[in-house]
């Protein structure tokens, strides 16, 4: 196999690749850095040359099949598979020994995605494809997964029920949800031949990470029962989320308005659970007030007609909401800045027992 060095474009690519990631207006997560680019255009490599494709196409796929980065929790996540194999032609153009491989790296790009849903056109996107895959799996996999939860505030697991025994998953929420969902089928998905073989100590790591998770887990609810009935526990359990989301506002006073200008904001509430059926309600209820407020302004929802959008009113709106959704909130927090809360509770005398 030759070294990635060998290639005259591979040090002036990589050069742009570390300008333009620098330049993005906001830091990736850890899961989708540089160094998950490279570890993926290594095994790309390897798999390519065990199957007899072009290396040089599976080489620069790799390198650029995440040029375009949204956050997993970001409404355009899916598209960025697409959204890079149109600036492919562009860089591999711009780039001397990679013109007449414009169409193929680019083809290959646009079909590696999970999320996106593609299909490879060719043995090198199949190739692309898998080497992203086996970048999920195994030990690294498990370190990228919890990585990447983090980054958009899930909970490594749900408290009452980790595995999902009882419920849908849900791995914009829990991170654990993922393994399920996602990363448990990858291997039964691989496209080459190499890439199955690979897969198979890897997903053996995850298999046994879970099983002492399981175990770990088990221990902490020994003696713990579930009353038949649906009640989680005789006692009385408070459960918290956080969601981010991003939007504009102003503050419009007599005799001052502010111009125009964006946050990345937090919330953050806490509810009372009684049932079984209350986590999810409360994550559906929680998920559906930031969609109303995600990269909107928020001078010009409704809900808030004639009021400053401060972080104080969209904490007491966001509680209103919850109450509204027959839950049983007790506070609610919204972040505008890294040192500015706001936080609206519900009087403890008010909270229906």
């Amino acid at each position: 196999m030759p070294l990635p060095f060998a290639y005259p474009w591979y040090v002036p690519l990589i050069a742009r690749l570390k300008a333009h990631l620098a330049a993005e207006p906001a830091p990736r997560d850890a899961a989708h850095d540089l160094g998950h680019i490279l570890r993926t255009a290594t095994l790309a490599q390897t798999l390519a040359q065990a199957e007899g494709a072009d290396q040089e196409v599976c080489l620069a796929a790799a390198l650029l099949h995440d040029l375009v980065y949204r956050p997993k929790n970001h409404p355009e996540s899916s598209k960025t598979a697409q959204m890079a194999a149109e600036l492919v032609p562009v860089w591999c153009r711009e780039t001397p020994g990679l013109e007449d491989k414009a169409e193929a790296v680019a083809s290959a790009v646009a079909s590696h995605s999970w999320s996106g849903g593609g299909r490879p056109l060719s043995l090198e996107a199949a190739v692309v494809q898998d080497a992203d895959r086996l970048e999920a799996l195994g030990a690294i996999g498990v370190a990228r997964v919890f990585a990447t939860g983090g980054s958009f505030n899930a909970g490594l697991w749900h408290p009452l029920d980790p595995f999902a025994r009882n419920r849908d998953l849900n791995d914009k929420a829990w991170t654990l949800d993922h393994f399920e969902k996602k990363l448990l089928k990858l291997p039964g998905l691989m496209k080459t031949a190499t890439g199955r073989q690979m897969a198979e100590p890897r997903h053996r790591v995850m298999e046994d990470f879970l099983q002492a998770l399981r175990i770990e887990i088990d221990l902490e609810f020994r003696g713990i029962r579930f009353p038949a009935e649906g009640i989680y526990f005789s006692m009385t359990f408070s459960l918290s989320l956080r969601r981010a989301f991003v939007a504009d506002h102003f503050h419009d006073l007599p005799g001052f308005q502010e111009d125009r200008h964006g946050h990345n904001w937090e919330v953050e509430a806490a509810v009372e659970l009684a049932l079984a059926a209350d986590e999810p309600a409360f994550a559906e209820a929680l998920d559906a007030w930031v969609r109303g407020v995600d990269y909107r302004l928020l001078n010009e929802l409704p809900a808030l007609a004639g009021r400053n959008p401060t972080a104080e009113v969209l904490a007491e709106w966001a509680l209103r909401e919850l109450q509204a959704s027959a839950l049983r909130p007790q506070w609610v927090k919204i972040r505008e800045k890294a040192n500015y809360w706001a936080l609206c509770r519900v009087p403890a005398a008010s909270v229906d027992r």
